[in-house]
């Protein structure tokens, strides 16, 4: 009778334990984004599962007032085309931003799509790189998106 009781004891803990722990991630604490993206939020890294793009990236710098602009996205392998926006946008003292630049109708056949590019921009504010896309594979699509958020000295 004993040992039915410590068995029961000993397998709820276990259960008790395996419930209770939670996962790790890595503390980068690099960037926020949108829906369907890569999330790094509070130290936390998110990854969502993606049927068809493998790597979404945006870069957002400075050289005095001149913003430097980067995108890239990489498509898994059999996609067939990326179609992007990329759009520069500035915050206000309110918090809201506005844009101040869009380059539309980027495409690329093939497995991926880069972005470079650089606009004046007024210092003092912070800006916010956006690429929004849309990777191809066979007859469907999927739409993916990420910032990079960087204040302007």
């Amino acid at each position: 009778m004993k040992i039915k009781k410590l068995f029961f004891l000993l397998t709820a803990m276990i259960i008790f334990v395996a419930a209770s722990t939670g996962a790790w991630a890595a503390d980068t604490g690099i960037k926020q984004t949108e829906q369907n993206t890569e999330k790094i939020l509070d130290n936390q890294i998110i990854t969502p599962y993606w049927q068809n793009t493998d790597i979404v990236d945006t870069r957002l710098s400075f050289s005095g007032a001149k913003a430097i602009t980067y995108a890239r996205v990489i498509g898994k392998v059999g996609v067939t085309k990326i179609t992007a926006t990329v759009i520069l946008q500035r915050k206000d003292t309110s918090g809201t931003f506005t844009t101040v630049k869009t380059w539309s109708g980027l495409e690329a056949l093939g497995e991926e799509l880069v972005f470079n590019d650089s606009y004046y921009v007024v210092r003092g504010y912070t800006y916010r790189l956006t690429i929004n896309a849309k990777v191809y594979k066979e007859s469907s699509y999927e739409s993916v998106s990420l910032y990079d958020e960087r204040y302007c000295e």
